[in-house]
């Protein structure tokens, strides 16, 4: 909840992977900042701290474009699993907008790419939300 705090120490890793080319990171703190926003956009748990209806669209399609850029730097990359993290983020928030059906065929695909390690919390985490929405 201490949400300054965070998005203050996420651009400070990003300015730091940029002045150092520590470019293998970038992706995942696209997603992490995501899912910051999307967690405080509705409350956190808390729901008298949801965004206000007016506002809350806006600052979901916020943390939607900051997963979306995730998933872009992490294809660019090749990083399998944080393509697989950024999806399984990206699945969360298109669900909250309504729809996350082309979302959901992207990680079926991007998880069919495993072949092993399926204990891993990444790729069990992926199997729960393909389940779920397979419903």
């Amino acid at each position: 909840g201490e949400w300054e705090n965070a998005f203050q120490t996420l651009d400070d890793a990003m300015k730091l992977a940029r002045t150092w080319g520590e470019g293998l990171f970038e992706p995942e703190l696209y997603r992490q900042r995501g899912e910051f926003l999307f967690a405080e956009a509705l409350g956190a748990g808390d729901p008298a701290r949801t965004a206000p209806e007016s506002d809350l669209a806006a600052r979901i399609a916020e943390a939607e474009s900051s997963i979306r850029e995730s998933l872009r730097l992490a294809r660019a990359q090749g990083a399998k699993m944080l393509e697989l993290r950024s999806l399984v983020s990206l699945c969360r928030v298109r669900v909250q907008l309504g729809s996350a059906s082309r979302e959901r065929e992207e990680l079926a695909a991007a998880y069919g790419a495993f072949t092993e390690g399926f204990d891993a919390p990444d790729l069990r985490e992926a199997r729960v939300v393909l389940n779920t929405l397979a419903v």
